[in-house]
């Protein structure tokens, strides 16, 4: 006796050269997983591109460029995530005020946030310049193109299915100062802060408020991101716009300053904010160094100089021995130099160096509790790859450090990284740069004037 479909044995994997059992057209009929897999792909592609843009990171460009990148998907989507770039005014606590996009020395009601000098106002002293990246939706997809597998990192401002969130933690403007207090402060006017370890940087954030502390790897991640989306290629010092016109040029690398032996001495002392003028528009803005030489500082959408004068510690990447390397996203950080024991209790992502000779290095593909991510984490090597943004690792560190200093010149840049010794080590080309981890509320700039007085 035939037995009812519902009492067919119930199998848990299947190949493509099986059958799906169903009613197509109104009929009984059957469909191979091989051509119900390619219509799912087709329809997920439809969707991407009504819905996302995305990034080709570790795959050399159709165009034969080195440093190109491949881009695609929703354009306006990209448009519009790239508005959603913001520079603000926070307090400790987390309540904001945006700033100009046209202008950021004030307020979008119009108050005025530095004064003649270019100092903080006295309304405003009591909160610190920062950038909001937006909330973005994120998705790893694999596409075969002529035999060749390619990773597409797909972003949205709003959900991808099967992907994840990059949330919008609020990273310091400016490298992060320390005030008369000890606080850790991003400040216009001032010479960032230096030579002192990772951990006391973080701890002078702690002395500002419990949810402060050391940016990291999603901030450097994301600022890579919106350089490939949007101009489809992966030098920053080369970047340009379609007419040819540099977007940055070589930003404090130290080779302006060509009358100096040492790079980084006529750069150091440069002070934060001249970018505010530029409002959240990428570009750069003449200042002059220690021997009185013009260079630049640059401005990447809300944030001032994130590649040259100084090495940025990362808050969220440390590396432990010669493989493994471990990302957090709360607001932790060791002591010392960490041991695998040092993130019991903490939500880590383990991530593995690379080691082989890969051609197209720069990004790292991981899958974790269910959630994709994707890390931007230094290869050992990289054959083929001639720009000027480099990564370093060495077995034995235990911190990862970003951008770049004056003194390394034309190393330094966006996806510059550096895996060096130094918890117990402080440098005066080493700075860091603030990052806020609690809940924040957006007011208009009167309002954050009443919460402040």
């Amino acid at each position: 006796m035939a037995k009812k479909v519902t009492e067919k044995t119930i199998v848990t994997a299947f190949s493509e050269e099986d059958f799906l059992l169903g009613v197509f057209g109104n009929k009984l009929q059957r469909m191979s997983f091989a051509t119900l897999k390619t219509g799912l792909t087709e329809n997920q592609e439809l969707f991407l591109n009504e819905v996302a843009f995305y990034i080709e990171v570790n795959t050399r460009a159709d165009s034969g460029k080195s440093t190109g990148v491949n881009t695609g998907g929703n354009k306006h989507m990209l448009s519009v995530w790239l508005n959603e770039w913001k520079a603000v005014i926070m307090d400790t606590d987390g309540n904001y005020a945006e700033l100009s996009d046209i202008d950021n020395r004030y307020t979008t009601d119009g108050l005025s946030v530095v004064d003649s000098d270019g100092n903080v106002v006295a309304g405003f002293a009591g909160c610190n310049f920062m950038g909001i990246m937006p909330r973005t939706g994120c998705f790893l997809q694999s596409v075969m193109i002529n035999g060749v597998k390619r990773n597409r990192l797909w972003m949205s401002l709003v959900e991808l299915p099967g992907g994840w969130i990059e949330e919008p933690v609020p990273v310091g403007m400016f490298k992060m100062s320390i005030d008369a207090a000890g606080k850790g402060r991003s400040l216009p006017n001032v010479v960032p802060a230096n030579s002192k370890t990772n951990y006391a940087f973080w701890q002078a954030a702690q002395k500002f408020g419990k949810n402060w502390g050391n940016a990291g790897v999603c901030f450097r991640n994301m600022l890579l991101w919106k350089m490939m989306a949007q101009y489809g290629t992966r030098d920053c010092q080369a970047c340009a716009l379609a007419d040819g016109t540099q977007v940055w040029g070589v930003g404090l690398d130290g080779t302006e300053s060509t009358s100096a032996s040492d790079k980084f001495a006529a750069q150091r002392y440069i002070k934060t904010g001249a970018t505010l003028s530029l409002g959240t528009k990428d570009g750069k803005v003449a200042v002059k160094d220690a021997n009185n030489l013009t260079c630049h500082s640059v401005k990447v959408g809300p944030f001032e100089n994130p590649w040259g004068q100084y090495w940025e510690m990362d808050g969220h990447l440390a590396s432990v021995g010669a493989s493994d390397v471990y990302h957090w996203k709360s607001n932790f950080l060791p002591s010392a130099a960490p041991t695998a024991s040092t993130f019991a209790g903490i939500d880590t992502v383990a991530l593995t160096r690379h080691t082989a000779e890969i051609t197209t290095p720069l990004m790292n593909e991981i899958e974790s509790e269910g959630s994709q991510g994707v890390y931007m984490i230094p290869k050992a090597s990289g054959a083929g790859i001639t720009y000027n943004d480099r990564f370093y690792y060495n077995a034995t560190g235990q911190l990862w450090l970003w951008g770049g200093a004056s003194s390394s010149g034309a190393a330094c840049g966006l996806s510059s990284a550096y895996s060096y010794n130094v918890w117990a080590h402080s440098n005066a080309s080493i700075s860091a740069r603030l990052d806020f981890h609690g809940s924040i509320n957006k007011v208009t700039g009167g309002k954050l004037l009443e919460l402040l007085s």
